[in-house]
């Protein structure tokens, strides 16, 4: 009976309302840590219709405030931009004013994102440290008298380092730059805004007055090596976007090479993509075009921060393929034109040439399936336009296109099925040379040397170019000649 009780009490207890609500938390938090904002403001509710009294660890405003912070991240503006003005609606100022104005500057409301700050500055709403972000607003609108009036008569409502920076760009605004940097200097690493870094102004003000050397040191690029495999320098690694944006400008200027900022660590944003771009028109009036493909298959397709690239893109694997084939790079030739070939329409020509290039490096699936892909589109092609393609033009490409995956078939080692395509080829087209010749070269592998030359003869009399049909003739007439130590195995052909 008291091991019952027991038992009982401790059901009770494992059930009771503040377990639960723990229980609650814990879960809240793990979506929290797991970055599911929208599922922790499930549970938030949850635990607000279970607990309306209860203190709660996270806030809604909190976060809606993450869930927009998340999606501003994401590139999704226009919910980011719902979800922060929930966050604001509840009471999130400060922080919810910066990031709304940070999405609607985003999506190009410029106007609206300095009457947003503008309002919240007045009505006092908008702390210290996110007022910076109300003078750069201003300068970006190019209110310069505004900066002015604000810095000289509101002055205690901004923090030092962000009266400094107003000093300094309205300095470059006066087209003073070596004033602009003694004020620049002075903010002492000290952030205008969230993220800001005093090095980007300082530089940028530096390249305006042409001290390009002294812009190198900020951005902190390595000097020129000429052992260095590319072209200029070799160090392009800052690691904020905006020294990024004024490190190509630097490397466009120097004539330095772009591709260290390319093949540095991280998400491809449109800063890098912009390098990419860059770097693969330079290489691309230096008829490089093997290394330029290569960096413009880097981009997305389509690639919407510069569309003109989808239209480049075509002519310029075709070319790179062809420049890969020529410095025996069959490899890049199959990475650049597989890219092509699985895209709409159709390219029958390239297919074929595509072909030869399987057929070389012995990729045997993929020339399998590109025989497939031939195939299909001549059927398809001859049913819809049959006075282009009467049987007379169809059945002898169809044949010479069985002709091949006989081949394949028999390089595989699967003769029955090479048999049974082989048979496809001649209800196309029993007499074409190709079939001829393939089925010479049955006959040759069976050893039937007398049904194997005529039809061998004949086949390369006719016309037929496949290089295993001369080989094939060649060791049959040695095999019934005088000197028949010349002769070779069968199976070394095909």
């Amino acid at each position: 009976m008291a091991k019952r009780k027991t038992k009982q009490r401790q059901r009770s207890a494992s059930t009771s309302p503040s377990s639960k609500f723990e229980k609650l938390e814990r879960q809240l938090q793990t979506q929290v840590q797991r970055q599911n904002y929208r599922q922790a403001l499930d549970k938030l509710k949850q635990i607000h219709r279970s607990y309306p009294e209860a203190q709660i660890s996270q806030s809604e405003s909190q976060l809606w405030l993450l869930q927009g912070q998340q999606e501003y991240d994401q590139g999704d503006y226009s919910q980011a931009e719902v979800s922060l003005r929930k966050a604001l609606t509840l009471g999130h100022a400060g922080e919810g004013h910066y990031w709304l104005a940070k999405c609607l500057l985003a999506s190009d409301q410029i106007e609206a994102a300095l009457a947003l700050i503008q309002k919240a500055f007045e009505e006092k709403v908008l702390p210290k440290n996110y007022a910076g972000c109300y003078l750069k607003l201003l300068f970006l609108n190019e209110d310069i008298e505004a900066i002015q009036d604000l810095i000289t008569h509101q002055s205690k409502r901004f923090y030092a380092a962000q009266l400094h920076w107003a000093r300094g760009v309205l300095a470059l605004a006066a087209e003073d730059p070596q004033k602009a940097i003694t004020s620049f200097k002075k903010m002492d690493r000290r952030a205008v805004t969230p993220g800001d870094n005093q090095s980007v102004w300082i530089a940028y003000t530096q390249q305006q007055l042409g001290h390009w050397e002294i812009s190198e040191s900020i951005l902190g690029l390595k000097p020129y090596s000429p052992f260095s495999a590319l072209r200029f320098n070799s160090g392009i690694t800052p690691q904020h976007p905006a020294l990024e944006r004024l490190a190509i400008r630097q490397a466009l200027d120097q004539q330095q090479s772009l591709l260290p900022l390319i093949e540095r660590d991280g998400n491809l944003h449109s800063d890098r993509s912009l390098a990419i771009v860059l770097e693969a028109l330079y290489l691309i009036d230096q008829s490089d075009y093997h290394e330029a493909a290569h960096l413009i298959q880097r981009l997305p397709q389509p690639c919407l921060d510069y569309p003109d690239v989808d239209i480049l893109r075509r002519p310029l694997l075709l070319l790179a393929g062809e420049q890969a084939l020529q410095n025996r790079q069959p490899q890049c030739t199959i990475t650049f034109w597989e890219d092509l070939i699985e895209s709409d329409p159709f390219d029958p020509k390239l297919a074929l040439k595509l072909h030869l290039v399987y057929q070389e490096t012995e990729r045997f699936p993929q020339r399998q399936h590109l025989l497939s892909r031939l195939l299909d589109w001549v059927k398809t092609t001859a049913r819809a336009d049959s006075q282009a393609w009467p049987e007379t033009r169809t059945q002898p490409i169809l044949a010479k296109l069985y002709c091949w995956q006989t081949d394949l078939w028999m390089e595989m080692g699967n003769s029955k099925q090479g048999i049974r395509t082989l048979k496809q080829a001649e209800q196309m087209s029993p007499t074409s040379a190709e079939v001829m010749g393939r089925q010479g070269l049955m006959a040759f592998a069976k050893n039937q040397l007398d049904q194997a030359i005529p039809l061998l003869t004949e086949a390369l009399s006719e016309g037929c170019t496949y290089g295993d049909v001369y080989f094939a003739l060649i060791e049959s007439l040695e095999e019934q000649g005088e000197d028949p130590s010349h002769s070779r195995s069968p199976s070394t052909v095909w």
